[in-house]
């Protein structure tokens, strides 16, 4: 896909709706770091160009000018950041993302319904190959994780 192009899909959003919503909830203590909406659509950028990790889009973002200014970062942030902003945003911040996606659909004529149902299923996840860890839970998935 083109920059343009994919300049043109990112920017569909007006996410101010959700900075506002994050500049409510944080202290204002600290640095003052990236706003919420450029990782959101590095997120989308990361999904669109099909890639299977964060830490590759942290490489793509530091090596590709353009794709940085798109998503309005002044600098590429490193991987470990896109997991601090996932827990900056935490489930409140996802809900009202939900939300507010859901909004935009239905006033585009997207969704036409009045009840939108989401449905999961819960699972284990496990380690692979390090022998030490055999039939124990990853420790980096912060779910099924085994008690003892």
């Amino acid at each position: 896909m083109s920059y343009a192009k994919l300049k043109k899909v990112v920017d569909t959003l007006d996410l101010s709706d959700l900075d506002r919503f994050q500049r409510k909830r944080r202290r204002n203590v600290g640095r003052k770091g990236n706003k919420i909406s450029s990782y959101v659509k590095a997120w989308m950028i990361k999904h669109i160009l099909g890639l299977p990790s964060e830490a590759q889009l942290a490489r793509k973002l530091k090596n590709e000018d353009r794709l940085r200014k798109i998503c309005k970062f002044k600098k590429a942030p490193c991987a470990s950041s896109y997991c601090r902003a996932r827990k900056r945003l935490s489930l409140k911040g996802i809900d009202f993302l939900f939300n507010f996606l859901v909004q935009k659909a239905k006033n585009l004529g997207l969704a036409k319904a009045r009840l939108v149902a989401v449905d999961s299923t819960d699972y284990e996840a496990y380690c692979k190959g390090n022998k030490k860890l055999k039939n124990r839970s990853d420790k980096c998935a912060k779910i099924g994780r085994a008690s003892g």
